[in-house]
């Protein structure tokens, strides 16, 4: 490692902690030792990640390894130049990793499908949380489900900090197929490119909606339409609707439930067992479809499986906007059009 790097990572890490602090300041009590654990983690992260050309460079890189990071700058060239997402400085650098880097909390009222809430700076209201350290992931778990809310925890390798930093290449992300990597970097630059604050359900479906329209060009364009990579991806993306058109019926037919005067007169014992009874309904109900719906359907019993409405609250976090907009391009320059016209409706 050359005094060059050196001084880089010291740059970004001084960045990241002053940033933190400041925006630390604004808040009180655990909110600043929330910030500080994120703005320690990344810190670690960027001293331990290195350039994507450095390791590209580096004789004991594995060709393996070179093939995956090459291919993923492939993508984010696309995205910039073909797709018109901002270029910043996300994924330009690579952090090794043998499991999960983020902790994710999603949080619902237990007799509504109503997301609790987090606020941030700039972000706004927000329904769901990140940690980097799974001890303070548990803790706010806890002290969620203590509160009487149904609560789910996910582990991810992808996120963005809007442009903020160097969001890394990981070694999770860059284990998806073409198809998906290609998806979530689109997914996550869309974040970079506009970010509505206040509304997690508008900017992760646009983004979702992004990243799915933005790959299956980019394999359109690489492959031909009538390649195996893009066929396979686009019906990937055809089965995965179905399981999320399902799972939104299910979360309007919880709605119904939870409203109706029959439930609102349970105690709270009767209304766990009806909620759990229902789920298991509307878990069989999706078998008992053709044969056609059997993979989707072995899909959403695994969220079904427990009774827990933040899986739900996920659904239409993500998913929404993809059945309201269902947009696939043509080419390229359609995209851009598109991408243009959401960020002068939803823009600030």
């Amino acid at each position: 490692m050359g005094c060059l790097e050196i001084n880089v990572f010291k740059l970004l890490a001084k960045d990241i902690l002053v940033g933190a602090f400041l925006i630390g300041a604004w808040r009180a009590g655990e909110s600043i030792i929330y910030t500080w654990h994120l703005a320690k983690g990344y810190a670690i992260m960027m001293f331990r990640s290195r350039p994507v050309e450095s390791v590209l460079t580096d004789p004991a890189t594995p060709d393996s390894l070179k093939k995956r990071l090459l291919l993923a700058q492939e993508i984010r060239r696309y995205a910039q130049d073909s797709l018109g997402l901002k270029n910043t400085r996300a994924y330009t650098r690579f952090y090794e990793h043998s499991e999960g880097i983020l902790y994710v909390l999603t949080a619902s009222e237990k007799y509504r499908l109503k997301p609790y809430l987090w606020r941030f700076p700039i972000a706004g209201c927000v329904s769901y949380k990140a940690f980097l350290d799974p001890i303070m992931a548990r803790r706010e778990w806890e002290r969620l489900l203590a509160a009487g809310y149904d609560v789910r925890l996910r582990i991810v390798d992808a996120w963005s900090t809007l442009g903020l930093f160097p969001d890394p290449l990981t070694t999770g992300l860059l284990r998806q197929d073409e198809g998906f990597l290609a998806n979530v970097m689109f997914h996550e630059m869309f974040h970079t490119t506009l970010y509505i604050p206040d509304n997690t359900e508008l900017s992760e479906g646009l983004a979702t909606v992004m990243g799915n329209a933005g790959a299956l060009l980019y394999l359109r364009q690489k492959y031909g339409s009538e390649s195996d990579p893009y066929i396979q991806h686009l019906k990937a993306l055809q089965e995965a609707q179905r399981v999320d058109q399902y799972l939104l019926h299910c979360a309007e037919r919880l709605d119904s439930l939870y409203s109706s005067p029959f439930f609102q007169a349970l105690d709270t014992m009767q209304k766990d067992s009806a909620k759990a009874a229902f789920f298991a309904l509307l878990s069989a109900e999706c078998f008992s479809r053709d044969t056609s719906w059997r993979p989707p359907c072995q899909s959403a019993a695994r969220v079904l499986r427990t009774p827990n409405n933040a899986n739900l609250v996920i659904a239409r976090q993500y998913h929404s906007e993809q059945l309201r907009r269902d947009t696939l391009f043509a080419t390229p320059a359609a995209f851009r059009a598109y991408l243009r016209q959401l960020v002068d409706t939803y823009g600030r």
